[in-house]
């Protein structure tokens, strides 16, 4: 898991060209002061995509706690047994219905660690808040709660919500109307090349969708 995250910054940067991580030290410290040996801690990101989601949790986790469980897809997990080997070595929770991951978290947690979790479920496609809890994150942290009064242990219990934003350093217009380009062309879906990018945009997502429903 240790070695994971420093693979993971060379990622950020070859494949994302994330330049930099701008984490203010006064929430840094708050954040670590929520995940350490002494409490325990469930934390919310936001979920604006998929790839890029893993890549910045990963590395908020590196400077937090480098050995936090993370949840994700039950299909991700265990896409094949050489997967599955991988991602549970690097402490990755299935989805899985019936699945022992809750009880697993709240172990975790409590060992101070800390359990990431997407907890709205699904991207949203974009980055100013942390969509709408589902109830698993809040659940697991009173269950965290009820365990830590039963055995009279002063353990405070956090759920730590975290957004994060990409900011682009230059105008992204014309990289962003090609990859629309080749989307459209690759699916045969109508050119929007007459319109605005974020229109654009929302017109590729009504075609797709518009397709699927037809099949």
């Amino acid at each position: 898991m240790h070695a994971l995250g420093l693979v993971n910054r060379v990622a950020l940067r070859a494949l994302l060209k994330l330049r930099r991580i701008d984490f203010p030290d006064a929430d840094l410290a708050r954040l670590r002061a929520a995940v350490r040996p002494g409490t325990a801690a469930f934390l919310g990101p936001n979920h604006p995509e998929f790839m890029t989601d893993w890549l910045i949790d990963k590395e908020i986790s590196r400077r937090v706690s480098p050995l936090m469980a993370h949840w994700a897809s039950y299909e991700i997990v265990n896409a094949s047994p050489s997967a599955q080997g991988f991602w549970l070595r690097n402490n990755l929770i299935a989805n899985a219905p019936g699945g022992t991951g809750r009880e697993y978290s709240i172990r975790w947690a409590l060992g101070g660690h800390g359990v990431l979790l997407h907890p709205e479920g699904t991207a949203s496609w974009q980055a100013d808040r942390v969509g709408p809890l589902l109830p698993g994150i809040v659940e697991m942290a009173w269950e965290t709660c009820r365990r830590t009064r039963e055995a009279d242990v002063a353990k405070p219990v956090f759920v730590a919500p975290i957004v994060w934003k990409l900011r682009f350093r230059g105008a992204a217009h014309e990289s962003f109307r090609r990859e629309m380009r080749h989307i459209e062309q690759r699916l045969d879906l109508p050119s929007g090349s007459r319109m605005a990018v974020e229109a654009r945009f929302a017109a590729l997502q009504q075609s797709l969708l518009r397709r699927q429903w037809s099949r």
